[in-house]
């Protein structure tokens, strides 16, 4: 839901930008890194370890973990390592940046002599994908169905788009407002 959301609201033309910035830049600007942060964080849950110490973790590791069926574990592992390995930028980006995990001194002072790579929207899309695929093999097995991870649904009113559109209507609102076409009391 949250990568939905970042691309209804970041993953489109400068006009939509555009649109964000005059209407609340600071606002935006950090919305925009806390749904990647967000996003990052779930990448980087999804692939833990089975257990942590004592705990069981809710990770798909511990999914595959109670597969018997050998061909099914088999094709579950190779997709989990697959999802390990594309998930491993999420990881070193959460270690070094996100400030609710902690915060790299020398990342965060652009001190560093191996700066962070950067997240790109393809590298989340993959991941997900791979995460979804694993899902799907699962459910398929044992509940003869699957599911469309990617296809998020918003209750109406409640998404990227439709704050969008409300925020068009604002400036155009603003706009009659200076043009004298509209009292500004209303």
């Amino acid at each position: 839901m949250y990568w939905h959301i970042y691309r209804q609201l970041y993953a489109h033309r400068e006009r939509r930008i555009a649109l964000l910035n005059e209407t609340g830049s600071m606002v935006f600007y950090v919305l925009q890194h806390l749904l990647l942060d967000e996003v990052t964080l779930a990448i980087c849950r999804l692939p833990d370890p089975a257990t942590t110490g004592r705990r069981e973790n809710h990770s798909l590791e511990r999914l595959v973990v109670g597969v018997q069926a050998v061909d099914l574990a088999n094709n579950l592992n190779s997709i989990l390592a697959m999802t390990q390995s594309l998930a491993k930028p999420f990881r070193e980006r959460r270690n070094r940046t996100i400030t609710i995990a902690h915060s790299d001194r020398a990342t965060k002072l652009k001190l560093e002599r191996n700066p962070l790579a950067r997240v790109s929207r393809e590298m989340v899309g993959n991941t997900l994908e791979q995460i979804h695929s694993l899902m799907n093999a699962y459910d398929y097995n044992f509940f003869n169905n699957t599911n469309m991870y990617q296809e998020i649904i918003l209750p109406l009113g409640a998404d990227g788009d439709f704050l969008r559109q409300q925020l068009r209507r604002a400036v155009a609102f603003l706009d009659l407002e200076r043009g004298g076409k509209i009292d500004r009391e209303l």
